[in-house]
């Protein structure tokens, strides 16, 4: 709230509110990270709020999914996490292009692949070989 409060004369006008804020959001964490990265402990992000009808099995097959998906995240680098949870915060491809500074298609593009890889299975393939997000469960590397 105090870093919105010095940026907010700063404000040309030239964008939303909403961006606005979001940028200097994005500019607070990142000066965060940034001094913390050496000393931050991975919190777990928060389970889903079981309801009285799900089954135990269900439970934890949702706890499974989102501890893969939390995997993934992190094992990111950190503009490609700003760009996920950017869109999980619902906001637009315009909106997030103009915080992270990158042009429309570069986000449009970045989050298409984001999305493919956070969803690809971890599971193993046939043959006993891990598949890699985009690797299309291939064995093997690159053609004689």
């Amino acid at each position: 709230m105090v870093a919105l409060w010095r940026a907010a004369p700063s404000f040309r006008g030239d964008c939303s509110e909403k961006t606005f804020v979001l940028r200097v959001a994005h500019n607070v964490a990142v000066t965060h990270v940034t001094r913390a990265a050496r000393e931050r402990a991975a919190a777990p992000i928060a389970a889903p709020v079981a309801s009285e009808s799900a089954s135990p099995d269900v439970l934890s097959d949702q706890r499974t999914a989102l501890a893969r998906i939390e995997q993934r995240l992190r094992a990111m680098d950190l503009a490609s996490q700003q760009l996920v949870l950017l869109a999980l915060e619902g906001c637009t491809m315009a909106e997030i292009a103009e915080v992270t500074g990158l042009s429309l298609t570069n986000v449009t593009t970045r989050l298409s692949r984001l999305r493919r890889a956070l969803s690809t299975s971890t599971d193993e393939s046939p043959a006993g070989e891990s598949r890699e997000p985009g690797d299309g469960g291939k064995k093997g590397g690159a053609r004689p």
